[in-house]
This record gives C-alpha cells, sequence and structure tokens, in this order.
C-alpha cells in the first residue's frame, strides 16, 4: 500500500481533466490535465525569484 504522501505526489495523480478538440489539427481531441503535485512543486522551483546571477532582460 502506497503512503498518503506517495499518493499525492505521484505523476499519475494529476486532477483536473478535460478533453478539447483543435480544429488546426483536423479536429483531433486532445486530453488537457492539471498538473500533478510534484510537477507543480517543481515549477515552482523553476521559476522561484533570486536565482539569478544578473538581471533578466
Amino acid at each position: 500500500m502506497k503512503s498518503i504522501k506517495e499518493l499525492a505526489l505521484s505523476r499519475q495523480s494529476a486532477f483536473r481533466h478535460i478533453t478539447v478538440e483543435v480544429p488546426e489539427w483536423d479536429g483531433v481531441k486532445i486530453m488537457l490535465r492539471e498538473p500533478s503535485a510534484e510537477a507543480w512543486l517543481h515549477w515552482q522551483d523553476v521559476i522561484k525569484p533570486g536565482d539569478t546571477d544578473g538581471e533578466l532582460s
């Protein structure tokens, strides 16, 4: 049995999702998923301000 932490951070545990049709791709249907908790935390580390050596343009 997995722990609650493992379940919450699992890549397969994306919460909300929606299927949309993309007209530009000949009407192909795709599924958009909300990122998992692990992916969201990783993204927060990526965009965290103050980790740059110089000024950004």
